[in-house]
């Protein structure tokens, strides 16, 4: 049974990610942990939509990898993916928001600098 704090959790995260980023991150969900191209193979999207999609969401705080490992498509050895637990993802995903609006305000007061 989900908890309504992990519910709450994973609905604030939800509402602010595009839709291939959450689309991505539902699958890695549904599969607990996997490689890009198991993702990739899994669900019949190109591994260049994966690829940059699991970046966005591990600098976000909400993926992490887990490991290494020979991947079940490949062969070759890959890093591993599992998305974090909500309470987790929330307050990293929180975190980044804030050093968003930094480097934001940052540009506005010195643009200069960027």
């Amino acid at each position: 049974m989900i908890s309504v704090t992990s519910e709450t959790s994973f609905q604030e995260i939800r509402d602010s990610l595009g839709q291939k980023q959450f689309q991505i991150l539902n699958y890695l969900a549904l599969l607990g942990h996997a490689t890009n191209n198991e993702i990739s193979k899994q669900y019949g999207i190109p591994i260049n939509c994966v690829t940059p999609r699991i970046k966005e969401l591990r600098e976000m705080g909400i993926v992490t990898q887990v490991s290494k490992r020979p991947c079940k498509v490949t062969g070759r050895r890959a890093m591993v993916w599992e998305v974090l637990r909500p309470s987790e993802a929330l307050r990293n995903f929180r975190l980044y928001l804030a050093r968003q609006e930094s480097v934001e305000i940052k540009r506005e007061i010195q643009p200069e600098l960027f």
